[in-house]
């Protein structure tokens, strides 16, 4: 069960990539709680899809273009999947440049993402978008 609990979380970021919002929110828990980090503009807790779609995606793709994650690796954690690696992006308001490392800790249940907590250096991100 633990490795297609990575291969979930590989696919969903392959989703995102690609700009397929329907497929991400999919992979999701319908009462997935979202930890975005606290100091993001769109941090603290979101809770349901529609809220994580809007709140925090919607947010993150006024204030950047471009936005990429590369991923130097995933732990496989049984229910819990842990991705490392590095954003980039350009703020769009500054056109600022974002590289800044994150941990994601997903809780699946089901094969649904029911939890996920975001680890960033929100400073670089408040330097980029001001």
């Amino acid at each position: 069960m633990s490795e297609n609990n990575v291969r979930i979380a590989e696919a969903t970021y392959e989703a995102f990539a690609r700009g397929d919002l329907p497929a991400v929110l999919e992979s999701f828990h319908p009462d997935v709680e979202w930890h975005a980090a606290e100091g993001l503009p769109w941090g603290g807790v979101h809770k349901g899809r529609d809220a994580v779609a809007q709140d925090v995606f919607g947010a993150l793709m006024a204030a950047f273009e471009d936005f990429q994650l590369g991923f130097e690796q995933f732990i496989d954690g049984g229910d819990f999947v842990v991705a490392l690696g590095r954003y980039s992006a350009t703020a769009r308001g500054t056109g600022k440049p974002l590289d800044a490392a994150f941990a994601h800790v997903w809780e699946l249940e089901d094969g649904k993402l029911k939890r996920y907590y975001h680890y960033t250096d929100t400073l670089k991100f408040q330097q980029a978008l001001s």
